[in-house]
C-alpha cells in the first residue's frame, strides 16, 4: 500500500509540473505612424490703403493738426494671433520731433516741431476713456493707448502690439488666382497654399476615397477653376465620402496643397492658390488705430514734404490659447496689449542709471516711474537719454517706467 500511494504521488506531482503554462515569447513588430503638423488657417483683415494728412489748419478735426483715416484689423483665423505693428514716418531733416504734445505749444525750431503719434483704440467706438464723442485733441503721450514716434536716425517710428482672438465655426476656403505675379488681389493678409491636382484624377468614388485615406483634398468645380473667389471644399484625410458627405463628382477636379504658404511676392498668375476664413469672433477680434498730432505754430507753412510718407508694416504670429489668456489676464482692451520691455540698471561711479540696453538712452523721459510699486519723481532725464535715479534702490527691487506708451521693466541685482 505505501508503494502504490507513493507512486499515486510521483504520478501527481509529474502531471502538476507538467500542467505549468510555460512562457511563450511572442515575436516581434514595429508601427510607422505618420505625423501630422496642424498649422492653423490664418487670415487677418487689414486695409490696403490708408488716408493721412498734414492738417495744418485743422480742416478734419479741431485740435488735430495730424490726422488719419482708421486702421481696421480683424481677425478670421482658426486661432489666436498676435499682431505687431510699426509705423515708420518719412520726415524732413529739419523737422523736430517732439516727446509730449504740450512741446509743441513752446518750439522754436527754425524747421519746426511736431508731436506725431499713433492711437489705439480703446473700445469699439472710443479712443478716449469717456462715453461721449472723441475729443481727439485731448490725447497725448500720457495715455496708455497713444505711443509717439521716437526719432532714431533719419526716420522716425512707432510700434504697438494687439492680441486679437480666433474665429468661430468651420473654416471656409477660396480660390486665389493672381492677376499678375506677386500680386494677393488685395485679400488682406493671408496664408495662401499653392493646389496641384492630383496626377490621375479620380473616376468614381472608391477612387476619391483611397486619395482621401491618403491625405487631405481640396475640391473645385473645375468650370470655376478659373475664377479668383471661387469656393473651395476640403476634405480632410480619413473622411468616410457619401452623399451629401463630400461625394465624388464627374464635374469636379480634385487637388493637393503644398506644405508650406507662399509669400505675396512669390505669387505666380498662372497657379492656383487658396486660403481659408472664419466667421470673425463677436468680441475680442478687431483692433483698430489711427494718426494724430500737432504742429508747432513758429513754421508759418506745413506741407506734405515735411511729413511725406508713413509706412505700416505688421507681422502676424499665431498662439497657443495658454498664451492667449496670460494675455488677456495682462489686460487686452479691445485687442491692444503694451508688452513689457526690458530695460537695463548700472551702478557707475556713485550713480544709479536706467537705459535701454546698456549702451542706448531713451528717445523721451518717463511719464511715470515706480520703484517697488510705488510712484517716485526721485529722478532726472539726462541728455543723453539715460534716466539717473537720485538714491541706491534695494537689492532685487522691481522697477517700471512707461516711455512713448512702451513699459519698460528692471530688476535691481540682489545682494
Amino acid at each position: 500500500m505505501k508503494g502504490k500511494k507513493l507512486l499515486s504521488m510521483l504520478t501527481a506531482g509529474t502531471l502538476a509540473a507538467t500542467m505549468v503554462m510555460p512562457v511563450m515569447a511572442a515575436d516581434g513588430g514595429e508601427v510607422e505612424v505618420d505625423v501630422t503638423t496642424k498649422t492653423g488657417v490664418l487670415r487677418v483683415e487689414v486695409p490696403t490703403t490708408l488716408a493721412i494728412a498734414v492738417d495744418q489748419f485743422e480742416t478734419s478735426d479741431v485740435g488735430t493738426q495730424i490726422y488719419s483715416e482708421e486702421f481696421t484689423i480683424a481677425n478670421k483665423s482658426e486661432i489666436n494671433v498676435k499682431v505687431g505693428v510699426t509705423s515708420t514716418a518719412t520726415v524732413k531733416n529739419d523737422v523736430a520731433l517732439a516727446a509730449k504734445r504740450s512741446d509743441v505749444g513752446t518750439a522754436t525750431a527754425v524747421g519746426g516741431t511736431a508731436w506725431l503719434a499713433v492711437a489705439a483704440k480703446k473700445s469699439a467706438s472710443n479712443y478716449e476713456a469717456n462715453s461721449g464723442a472723441d475729443n481727439f485733441a485731448n490725447l497725448n503721450e500720457s495715455a496708455a493707448n497713444v505711443t509717439t514716434f521716437a526719432k532714431n536716425g533719419t526716420s522716425t517710428s512707432a510700434a504697438q502690439t494687439f492680441y486679437l482672438k480666433e474665429g468661430t465655426g468651420s473654416a471656409t476656403y477660396s480660390l486665389l488666382k493672381p492677376t499678375a505675379d506677386g500680386k494677393d488681389n488685395d485679400k488682406s493678409y493671408a496664408q495662401f497654399y499653392k493646389l496641384t491636382a492630383l496626377t490621375t484624377q479620380p473616376a468614381d468614388q472608391p477612387a476619391l476615397q483611397a486619395e482621401v485615406d491618403k491625405g487631405d483634398v481640396y475640391s473645385i468645380v473645375t468650370a470655376n477653376a478659373g475664377n479668383d473667389g471661387e469656393p473651395v471644399e476640403k476634405i480632410e484625410k480619413g473622411t468616410q465620402l457619401g452623399t451629401p458627405n463630400h461625394a465624388w463628382a464627374a464635374t469636379n477636379t480634385y487637388y493637393t496643397i503644398a506644405d508650406a504658404a507662399t509669400s505675396k511676392a512669390d505669387l505666380k498668375a498662372a497657379d492656383s492658390y487658396v486660403y481659408g476664413e472664419m466667421a470673425k469672433a463677436a468680441s475680442g477680434a478687431d483692433a483698430a488705430f489711427r494718426y494724430v498730432g500737432a504742429l508747432s505754430s513758429n513754421k508759418e507753412a506745413w506741407g506734405s514734404e515735411d511729413i511725406s510718407k508713413v509706412n505700416i508694416a505688421y507681422t502676424i504670429q499665431g498662439l497657443a490659447q495658454s498664451d492667449y489668456d496670460a494675455a488677456v489676464a495682462d489686460g487686452i482692451t479691445y485687442g491692444l496689449y503694451k508688452e513689457k520691455q526690458k530695460a537695463v540698471y548700472s551702478e557707475i561711479s556713485g550713480a544709479y542709471w536706467l537705459s535701454l540696453d546698456g549702451s542706448k538712452g531713451f528717445a523721451a523721459a518717463p511719464t511715470s516711474l515706480t520703484i517697488a510699486g510705488t510712484a517716485s519723481t526721485d529722478y532726472t532725464f539726462e541728455k543723453s537719454g539715460w534716466i539717473k535715479l537720485n538714491a541706491k534702490p534695494a537689492a532685487s527691487t522691481a522697477i517700471e517706467f512707461i516711455i512713448n506708451g512702451t513699459t519698460y521693466k528692471v530688476t535691481t541685482p540682489a545682494a
